[in-house]
């Protein structure tokens, strides 16, 4: 099958091994003083190890190999002494819950401006504001608006 899957480039890598602890599925080991995949069906493609390699030898590529496989990858960790639900597609524990904020209904109105009908609410002059000088064009200066006391 045709997918994603890291290659590791043995002229650029020196062996330092920093690639292999961010290998959470264990598919990254050492052979020879140089990095290797161990097996196409450890490798799940996602490329956790790319920033671990200081020499860049390691990418993503797309070409013919064995599907990854978890059950796979599980015994393998096991083999290796890696904790199980290391691996990146274990089933994450649930988010914890969220907060729910109380809603009041039908609360009785607190004072405010109720409407357009209502008595404390009613259109009433707005006193200018005392300027320095007045502007030319400026009109009477005095305007009406609505206003909620």
């Amino acid at each position: 099958m045709l997918r994603k899957i890291v290659q590791i480039d043995a002229s650029k890598c020196d062996g330092c091994g920093e690639c292999i602890p961010s290998c959470a599925e264990g598919a990254i080991t050492l052979v020879n003083g140089k990095a290797r995949l161990s097996a196409d069906a450890l490798c799940d493609g996602l490329g956790a190890c790319l920033g671990e390699c200081p020499q860049g030898a390691i990418t993503v590529i797309e070409r013919e190999a064995e599907a990854f496989d978890e059950a796979a990858v599980k015994v393998h960790l096991e083999r290796v002494g890696k904790p199980p639900g290391h691996a990146p597609h274990a089933v994450p524990p649930p988010a914890p819950a969220r907060p729910r904020l109380a809603v009041a209904q039908d609360a009785p109105a607190q004072g405010g401006c109720r409407g357009a009908g209502s008595p404390s609410c009613r259109p009433r002059p707005v006193p200018p504001s005392p300027r320095p000088a007045a502007r030319a064009g400026s009109g009477s200066g005095r305007s009406s608006s609505t206003s909620c006391r």
